[in-house]
């Protein structure tokens, strides 16, 4: 018997086994020497930063500031409460130490955020809350205090429309060039100069870079790059002409618009009613936001350049010259009114109902009278007033630097054509030749109207921009206004010119503009009346007794003084009635202020050349 027993089959088992725990042991240290040699830098990086921490410092935007160098637009400071990484005890701890909101679904929302990154929980928090986080912080892993400066107006609801409003910047906005430079959580400009000018206004956000520990708190700071200042902007508005505007509306609705004659600059572009801007600037929740869009009188819509409206009366003055240019009248030509005229088997009403009797162009501008300017609607081509009527600007948007200006509309066959698949009657060209039918304009477009005609021709693109300035600088207030090129000139005969403005100054000193009048300055204007309703719905009715949505609108436009005018303006009431008792006394409001701040300078330069003198 062989003592000895066969270990050969074991020896190869052990082989089979020593082999295997060479490859594992290769394949380990291979996988060691990948990690330790190879990827080293990639989870150096991931390392790092999982302790250091890349935070965004925002940026303050620069001032808004009016001609005079009144500040409109400021920073004041603000918290926000942030939450980064996984953390739901800290956010259930911040629940019992600030108000959050009870919505359950709102928790997982925000830890998915933070997961991502720093997220908002609750922006601009009172101090008694910052107060009572900071203190807690040892106990609020991954919550800390961001501080933020948010936008400010001093003026409230003041000159809204043209200031506009922030807001927290979309998902959608981010991708787009026109915000490039913002980042996830910025106010950016989302209406008006703000929107218009975000780029100068926006500055650069700072950076902090911080250690954290392995639960979040932050230990120390390792760098800090500070936010850069955005640029202010200095606008040609008069925030003073702006409130006597605003004030002026009372509780009507509607716009006004003055412009400097002399170059375009918008000195007024009230829009009533307006809103208060500062709400978009904190904490705004749904129900405030829907209380605005669905508000009946429409507080958002910057009515100067979005409202569209029937012109009246006032386009009577572009009837006026296109009949003066094709020497169809001339200044003394005279027409008979009787209170109504029949044409194309239609009777057409003037607004007095016994007539004007015999006038001629400059009277019946001055009276506005309609019968006279039917009689020159069945005379003119549709063609012949709509080419005049785009020579001044009419239907077309004038390039004000605000954002959403609408078009308008100056209709012809074409137009008609092609958008209701119908022929041009000639009874609608005596429509439009009082400012009726489908003519629509906005307010801004009769403001720089009115410009036009006063200074005989030069047409300005109305602009609220003057200059920007460096952080930190405060301007004084802006030099004198001075005469510019006009960006076209309306080629109009001498003679027109002079007739226009003789009718829109008899309007003032005795037709249907009497309340636009000053007694120390000669304003010159024009009343309109825009029909609402037709006649045969209102027609038993008095104006004043109608029910408010059915009354009709109310125009006036200006310029003053007669000679080298300064200010033109246009003013226009919704639902006000007549131009002359709705519309002229809040231009006479803003033609008194504006002559009254210009007297008050001369005074003080005055006083100031004797002071240097003495």
């Amino acid at each position: 018997m062989n003592i000895y027993e066969d270990l050969r089959a074991l020896r190869s088992r052990l082989g089979w086994w020593r082999a295997a725990i060479m490859i594992a042991f290769g394949v380990l240290v291979l996988r060691f020497w990948q990690l330790q040699v190879v990827r080293s830098p990639t989870y150096e990086r991931l390392a790092r930063a999982n302790h250091v921490r890349t935070l965004s410092e925002a940026s303050p935007r620069g001032l808004i500031l009016d001609r005079n160098g009144r500040i409109i637009a400021e920073n004041r400071p603000s918290f926000n409460l942030m939450l980064e990484g996984d953390h739901p005890r800290t956010l259930k701890s911040l629940r019992e130490l600030v108000e959050l909101g009870e919505d359950a679904e709102s928790d997982e929302a925000y830890l998915a955020q933070a997961r991502m990154g720093p997220t908002i929980v609750k922006e601009d928090i009172p101090l008694e809350d910052v107060a009572r986080i900071e203190a807690r912080q040892l106990e609020l892993p991954g919550a800390h205090i961001q501080f933020v400066p948010r936008r400010y107006y001093p003026a409230g609801a003041v000159g809204a429309h043209v200031i506009g409003h922030v807001g927290r910047i979309s998902e959608e906005q981010l991708g787009q060039d026109f915000f490039t430079g913002a980042e996830r959580n910025d106010y950016v400009g989302q209406s008006g100069i703000e929107r218009v000018y975000n780029g100068m206004l926006m500055g650069r956000n700072g950076v902090q870079r911080v250690v954290v520990n392995s639960i979040g708190r932050r230990e120390r700071l390792l760098e800090q790059v500070p936010p850069v200042w955005g640029e202010s902007v200095q606008l040609s508005i008069d925030m003073e002409l702006q409130e006597i505007a605003e004030t002026a509306f009372a509780d009507l609705g509607g716009a006004a618009v003055a412009l400097d004659a002399r170059n375009g600059e918008v000195l007024v572009l009230a829009s009533s009613p307006s809103y208060d801007p500062n709400a978009f600037s904190g904490s705004f929740n749904r129900g405030e936001w829907l209380s605005l869009v669905d508000d009946p009188s429409h507080p958002l819509s910057n009515r100067p350049i979005q409202g569209r409206y029937a012109p009246g009366s006032t386009f009577k003055l572009v009837v006026a010259a296109a009949a003066l240019e094709q020497e169809i009248v001339t200044p003394e030509t005279y027409k008979y009114c009787s209170g109504s005229v029949r044409l194309y088997g239609n009777t057409f009403h003037c607004h007095r109902a016994g007539g004007h009797g015999s006038l001629n162009l400059k009277d019946a501008l001055a009276m506005s009278c309609n019968s006279y300017f039917y009689q020159l609607g069945a005379q003119l081509p549709i063609e012949t007033i709509a080419r005049y009527a785009r020579q001044f600007g009419l239907g077309a948007r004038t390039g004000l630097d605000l954002p959403h200006e609408v078009d308008g509309l100056m209709p012809d066959p074409e137009w008609k054509k092609r958008a209701r698949n119908e022929p041009w009657y000639a009874g609608e060209t005596v429509s439009v030749a009082v400012g009726q039918g489908s003519v629509l304009v906005t307010t801004t477009q009769m403001a720089r109207l009115a410009a036009t005609i006063g200074t005989s021709g030069d047409l300005y693109r109305p602009h609220l921009f003057l200059r920007k300035l460096p952080a930190g600088v405060m301007p004084e207030s802006y030099a004198d206004s001075v005469v510019s090129p006009p960006s076209r000139k309306v080629g109009l005969r001498t003679d027109t010119w002079r007739a226009l403005q003789e009718g829109m100054l008899r309007a003032v000193q005795y037709g249907t503009a009497g309340r636009a009048r000053l007694p120390d300055v000669a304003v010159s204007g024009k009343t309109g009346t825009a029909q609402i309703a037709a006649r045969g719905r209102i027609e038993e009715s008095v104006d004043a007794r109608r029910p408010e949505h059915l009354r009709n609108h109310a125009w006036f436009i200006g310029y003053a003084p007669r000679v080298n005018p300064e200010i033109a303006i246009a003013v226009l009431v919704e639902h006000g009635g007549g131009g002359g008792a709705a519309a002229a006394p809040i231009a006479r409001e803003i033609f008194q202020a504006y002559f009254e701040k210009k007297q008050e300078r001369k005074l003080e330069r005055a006083r100031q050349t004797t002071m240097a003198i003495r």
